[in-house]
């Protein structure tokens, strides 16, 4: 994969009903179900249950855990991104993952959780710069973009054989 194939274009609905007053997004970066605030709470946990926070998010998961992770984490006043930029950016993100059974955007949300929870542990205290947590997290959000959905082993290049 060299590049994403076919950049679309996001509706300005798909985007616009997203943001409240002032052009702020709201509480989770997308509008989600009341009842995304439990689940929410265990965002910082093992086990977080990432179908549930998919359907309650209204199928932004992607979105709404990744604006939530790095809310919560400061990082989004400390690298002064706008909070519009960044939902809009990751609603696009979402539109690129293809539809398949597991390199979808769950996966991406998932994995992003992930490595927010190995990184917040304290064994790795002190060792990740606000920065490169940030990287870590974009990252793991994108790592799976416009996946062909074949298995991983298909996609190897072939190594040279070495005397």
């Amino acid at each position: 994969m060299s590049r994403i194939s076919g950049v679309r274009r996001l509706r300005g609905a798909a985007i616009g009903h997203h943001m409240v007053a002032g052009g702020y997004p709201p509480e989770y970066g997308v509008n989600c179900q009341k009842e995304i605030e439990v689940y929410m709470q265990r965002i910082n946990d093992w086990g977080v249950n990432i179908f549930k926070l998919h359907e309650l998010s209204k199928s932004h998961a992607l979105t709404a855990v990744t604006y939530t992770l790095l809310r919560e984490r400061g990082l989004i006043k400390q690298f002064e991104i706008p909070a519009g930029v960044l939902v809009t950016y990751l609603l696009h993100l979402e539109h690129h993952y293809k539809d398949n059974p597991y390199h979808n955007q769950i996966h991406g949300a998932d994995v992003a959780q992930s490595i927010h929870v190995l990184i917040s542990s304290p064994a790795l205290e002190g060792v990740f710069s606000e920065l490169e947590v940030l990287a870590a997290i974009v990252a793991a959000c994108i790592h799976d973009v416009d996946h062909p959905a074949t298995p991983t082993n298909t996609l190897s290049i072939p190594t040279l054989n070495w005397p």
